[in-house]
């Protein structure tokens, strides 16, 4: 009597498929974390500089996240005029989002590994 196994190699071309999607979907999600963060951290005046944070594709594989106001950099980094100092709001906004990313990634990851059976 012939005995044969089957090895199903399948689950792995679909693991591959989730975890492109599970990866952009877990960067837009942190993309959009950053902008809603920096939008809180924002000194607020008028509002403008706070409705122009905008976190956006900007390719494939990369999200920016840009404050729109031509003052943006003056408020983030301060400027020399009458001494204005520095109010950070997206530099920091970013750093948090960083320091999710091993964590936002590893559970992309394993979400993708369960839905494709492994």
């Amino acid at each position: 009597m012939a005995l044969t196994f089957v090895l199903n190699t399948a689950p792995l071309y679909r693991l591959g498929e989730l975890v492109d999607r599970k990866v952009d979907e877990a960067a837009e999600k942190l993309a959009r974390g950053a902008e809603e963060r920096a939008k809180e951290l924002v000194p607020v005046r008028t509002g403008a500089l706070q409705r122009s944070i905008q976190a956006e594709q900007a390719g494939e594989h990369f999200w920016e996240l840009t404050a729109g106001m031509p003052y943006a950099a003056a408020v983030e980094f301060g400027s020399g005029l009458r001494g204005t100092a520095a109010r950070p709001y997206l530099t920091p906004a970013m750093e948090e989002a960083r320091a999710k990313l091993p964590e936002v990634m590893t559970q992309a990851l394993n979400e993708a590994a369960k839905e494709a059976g492994g």
